[in-house]
């Protein structure tokens, strides 16, 4: 059962930050899954950005009804990755995770999670299923990294089958995700792996098994809306990153590791371009799910 919500001059333990646009269709059920964690010692931050549906109506009536909810909109919308550093910038808690407005979470996540979070971590988070129509489609869980352990995070492919970029969905110390140089998530191009890299050089990344959050499949998720725009239909056929992803990891990674990411970059191409077909070959002949 849910612990009551704290004390109002209370000091949260975790800040939760939930950037929402026009999130009406989901935006409850999310709400309604954090409140029913069994760790009830947090803040939940939501930064709606100047939606034009009825998310401000639906949130307003959350933040009426439980303290813990602090409901803020921005005047006009600022982009998705400023959103995602507002609620950041906004957070009180010793811990801070950032919320998906369409995703759902085990009852038991931040307490899981606060409990095995260590020093030396930069990150934990759980499980990971993936569900659509209600239904569980597949589940995953993100490969552990040791800290310092760029070039084998750098030379995985970008997908959700090796889902390390699901990391930004964790559990983080708030000081240690507040020193990361926070451009990238402004970044169009897979901001989320730029990001996720970027914690390497502080901590480990680790994947709790023993809970998991709902990460919901349907059209409008952020990962196929952005390769559309990018790719077209040559991202079925032919697939390259542009220059300025490989630029931009270049530009945060430590000094020593430069000239080695500079030579693996046409290692990376080449796997990804088979990684590409082998996706391809599992759509279109043997009609599985590419998740």
């Amino acid at each position: 059962m849910a612990q009551m919500a704290p004390p109002a001059e209370h000091v949260p333990l975790v800040s939760i930050g939930l950037p929402v646009y026009n999130g009406e269709k989901y935006v409850g059920e999310a709400i309604d899954s954090l409140l029913a964690q069994t760790l009830g010692d947090f803040e939940l931050l939501i930064s709606d950005n100047a939606s034009t549906d009825g998310t401000r109506r639906i949130c307003e009536a959350y933040a009426r009804r439980d303290s813990r909810i602090r409901y803020l909109r921005q005047s006009e919308n600022i982009g998705a990755g400023r959103n995602f550093e507002f609620v950041l910038d906004s957070a009180q808690g010793r811990f801070f995770m950032w919320a998906a407005h369409d995703d759902a979470w085990a009852v038991n996540w931040l307490e899981v999670l606060v409990s095995a979070i260590r020093a030396d971590d930069f990150c934990v988070r759980g499980a990971l299923r993936f569900v659509r129509d209600g239904q569980i489609v597949v589940e995953r869980l993100s490969p552990d990294y040791r800290a310092g352990q760029h070039l084998r995070f750098f030379l995985a492919e970008e997908t959700t089958m090796n889902a390390r970029n699901f990391y930004i969905y964790g559990l983080f110390h708030t000081p240690k995700l507040r020193s990361l140089d926070r451009a990238v998530l402004r970044q169009h191009y897979y901001p989320d792996f730029l990001y996720t890299f970027q914690m390497l050089g502080q901590g480990s990344l680790r994947c709790i098994a023993s809970t998991f959050q709902r990460y919901r499949l349907h059209g409008d998720n952020t990962g196929p809306q952005m390769m559309k725009a990018q790719l077209g239909w040559a991202r079925w056929i032919y697939r390259v990153h542009p220059a300025s992803y490989y630029r931009s990891y270049l530009a945060i990674a430590p000094a020593d590791k430069q000239w080695k990411m500079r030579a693996l970059i046409p290692v990376k191409h080449v796997f990804n371009q088979m990684h590409l077909w082998f996706r391809g070959f599992r759509r279109l002949v043997l009609r599985a799910e590419n998740i």
